[in-house]
């Protein structure tokens, strides 16, 4: 597999962001310090305040070019070379119900963990369609990485391809439910131009085994697909129960050795 590693600038609303949240004057209103504090801290508010307002319907090709500097191709399917990967797809996802069927279904506690074991049978019947796939490395470290967005990387005939594993069942397909995610990183997955899409399986439980079987898929192309932002401030335990940080315990008891 070829997949390029182009290094382009990124543009557009969210360097604006990281620029603004690297500025002195951010930096410094994170700062104990004198007069330029205050200055510093009150721009900080005022962007803080425009949080409040989440960004919603960003198209995915924007995001992604704006996090990674590479983009999201659009699907053809009237391109023959579209076409014939998305021959592949269709009879890998068949392949892969089946397969699944064979084996009594998968067995989990957990329907994310199906998703999971899912991508394993995916992989393989990609490869077995004449589209070798692999789990997609970090940009920076070349390291492949499960975790995050997209799970599968391909190409064919030169041309690279994304595509995540998805599941749902009847009463999730057309619920407002979160899905789909993608976080920003020093070290993305998205390695090069290409076109992403979604391959997704209905489940369904059988009530006798509690297996979880494969009903349908669907296919999808994700160019444009609108994504919502919604900001999020948060801390961890350690900064809360250390007494630092910011964190002043006020009273508490405290456990024995041993215990």
């Amino acid at each position: 597999m070829s997949f390029s590693h182009n290094h382009r600038s990124r543009p557009g609303i969210f360097a604006c962001a990281l620029a603004l949240f690297a500025s002195p004057l951010f930096c410094a209103a994170q700062t104990p310090a004198a007069a330029p504090v205050d200055a510093g801290l009150a721009q900080v508010k005022n962007v803080i305040t425009q949080m409040r307002a989440p960004m919603r319907s960003v198209p995915l090709n924007v995001v992604v070019e704006a996090l990674t500097g590479h983009k999201v191709l659009p699907f053809n399917p009237g391109n023959p070379k579209h076409a014939a990967v998305l021959r592949r797809l269709n009879a890998a996802a068949a392949s892969v119900i089946a397969k699944v069927k064979a084996r009594g279904g998968i067995s989990s506690k957990r329907v994310n963990e199906v998703g999971n074991t899912i991508e394993q049978y995916v992989r393989a019947a990609l490869t077995e369609q004449g589209l070798p796939a692999t789990v997609p490395a970090g940009e920076k470290t070349g390291k492949a990485r499960v975790a995050g967005y997209p799970d599968i990387a391909f190409s064919f005939n030169g041309e690279n391809f994304y595509l995540d594993c998805k599941t749902h069942d009847k009463t999730t397909a057309n619920s407002s439910q979160r899905s789909f995610y993608l976080s920003p990183t020093d070290d993305p997955k998205i390695s090069c131009d290409a076109v992403h899409l979604i391959l997704s399986f209905e489940t369904a439980r059988d009530g006798a085994s509690g297996a979880y079987q494969l009903a349908s898929y669907k296919i999808v192309s994700i160019e444009k697909l609108t994504l919502d932002l919604k900001y999020e401030f948060n801390s961890d335990n350690r900064r809360m129960y250390s007494g630092k940080n910011g964190a002043e315990i006020l009273a508490g008891t405290a456990c024995e050795a041993g215990e």
